[in-house]
């Protein structure tokens, strides 16, 4: 649902605060939500309408609380679709969609383009794309959030995906003939062990 519809079903103007929102949600929802409905042949209606009404409500909350909109173009129901994707472990299709679209450069897009590296362990590749979407939206605070967290947890965490074992040359751990002789050399080296080969 766009901002505009969200704003048009609480029968509120664009840039109503938070706690207009929820007043209008409030005094509508008692409308629609009401016993009155139970036996009523408007039962379907008033359920209906109260769905659009929580809808709405979410829409124009999560704004608030993220700092996005959402605008009624086609990208952004695309990037919807795309988010959905990426939640529900489609990260392979997600990526496919992503690199399908021609506006590629906002904000948006590059989000989503880290949160796809993010989720399949490339961190590194996450941490460019969450930088370029803060560049582009700096206000943005779910952006600002994503960035940040990957920014403080590469300080003492390991890199890369456990259960998905990357290429070591894009950031990630891998098991390669070099790691298995550093840990020989230093097994040996506290314990000795190899000393008789």
């Amino acid at each position: 649902m766009s901002t505009s519809e969200a704003y048009n079903i609480l029968g509120l103007n664009p840039g109503a605060t938070e706690e207009e929102i929820k007043v209008a949600y409030r005094v509508l929802a008692k409308k629609y939500a009401g016993e009155a409905y139970t036996v009523s042949p408007m039962k379907e209606e008033a359920e209906a309408c109260m769905a659009q009404l929580d809808t709405a409500f979410d829409t124009l909350m999560g704004e608030i609380r993220t700092g996005r909109t959402t605008s009624s173009t086609s990208a952004s129901g695309k990037y919807t679709e795309i988010r959905n994707l990426i939640n529900s472990g489609g990260s392979d299709e997600a990526l496919a969609q992503l690199k399908s679209i021609d506006d590629n450069g906002d904000a948006e897009w590059n989000f989503l383009m880290g949160s796809v590296y993010y989720y399949k362990g490339h961190l590194n590749k996450a941490l460019t794309y969450f930088d370029i979407a803060c560049r582009k939206d700096p206000e943005n605070a779910e952006y600002g959030a994503a960035y940040n967290h990957l920014k403080s947890s590469q300080g003492g965490n390991m890199q890369g995906n456990p259960y998905d074992m990357p290429n070591p040359y894009e950031g990630g751990m891998a098991c390669s003939p070099c790691t298995i002789c550093n840990t020989l050399i230093c097994a040996d080296c506290l314990c000795g062990c190899m000393r008789g080969c």
